[in-house]
């Protein structure tokens, strides 16, 4: 497989899963995003150049995302749609979230190391952005 059909893969199943998670958790379906984040990192694991960096990426921002949208919770200073398998943590549907930012890292987004500002600049932009769809999804 090309490297260019691979980053368009990459791309796509990001986006997919990412749409599947928010949209399926505000229309009562919070397994999308997981069902398709799983399909999406077999697929992502098996065309991997290097394996070690995703499984390493998926286990830190999975447990971050986990302890970080926790805390959130906790402290109430967020509430979650569709809070699945339960009510006192993140739910697993967000989680997915981060696993799918994981799979990202080292292949559409490999681009970005050691751009330390661009990176800055595009979290400031990209994150109030992916909360106001979070938000609209709720209103479909």
């Amino acid at each position: 497989m090309s490297k260019r059909l691979a980053f368009i893969i990459n791309v796509a199943g990001f986006n997919v899963v990412w749409f599947a998670s928010v949209l399926g958790a505000a229309h009562g379906a919070p397994w999308a995003g997981p069902v398709g984040l799983v399909i999406f990192a077999l697929w992502q694991l098996n065309v991997s150049h290097d394996r070690r960096y995703d499984l390493a990426a998926l286990a830190v921002l999975g447990v971050g995302g986990l302890v970080l949208d926790s805390l959130h919770l906790w402290a109430g200073t967020m509430t979650y749609m569709a809070p699945w398998p339960s009510e006192n943590a993140a739910p697993f549907w967000l989680i997915a979230m981060w696993l799918n930012l994981a799979l990202t890292l080292n292949h559409s987004l490999g681009w970005l190391r050691g751009r330390y500002a661009l990176c800055a600049a595009l979290g400031a932009v990209a994150g109030p952005l992916a909360a106001a769809v979070r938000g609209l999804a709720r209103e479909c």
